[in-house]
């Protein structure tokens, strides 16, 4: 069959640029040497093909992304993903990641009536960070959960992020 020759797409699944992980683990965590080349070595020079209607595409160069399903792929996503942290602590939240799940977690009197607001801009900050570093928030997989004290003042809360998504909730 003839090759079918896409070029200019990539999947929602292409989660790192190669030469920006590289930049932050050398940058940022101090990665050099060996552990470097091992890096570079391990992510450089990757292809990928595409089937379809049983042609084959001939090889494209696959610059972004980690291989799925390999020892790696979730040590070097968190490498990636490790300057989120100071966006979301920048908010007073603290938080809890395990591979491509991340948990805000926030303490706040009853009284704090702007809770909606910070929660609202954290998410912008993130969803911002998040478009720069090419990953994106799913917000059908976005939830929030709150744990009331007994004092607390049931309220209507309105969560708004990335200028396009909000959530109402009546807590």
């Amino acid at each position: 069959p003839p090759p079918v020759r896409l070029q200019g797409h990539s999947t929602e699944t292409a989660l790192l640029a190669v030469s920006e992980q590289l930049h932050t683990a050398r940058a940022e965590l101090g990665v050099s040497g060996s552990a470097l080349s091992l890096l570079s070595s391990y992510l450089d020079g990757r292809t990928y093909r595409v089937t379809w209607r049983g042609s084959v595409s001939e090889p494209c160069p696959l610059t972004a992304g980690v291989p799925q399903g390999s020892v790696l792929g979730p040590l070097l996503f968190s490498l990636y993903t490790n300057s989120l942290g100071a966006v979301i602590r920048s908010h007073g939240f603290s938080y809890h990641s395990y591979a491509d799940d991340t948990q805000l977690i926030l303490s706040f009197p009853h009284s704090d009536t702007q809770v909606a607001v910070r929660i609202s801009a954290c998410l912008t900050d993130i969803s911002q960070w998040m478009s720069a570093h090419h990953l994106k928030i799913n917000p059908d997989k976005t939830e929030l959960l709150l744990f009331p004290g007994k004092d607390f003042l049931t309220q209507d809360v309105t969560v708004n992020f990335d200028n396009s998504h909000n959530a109402h909730f009546d807590c």
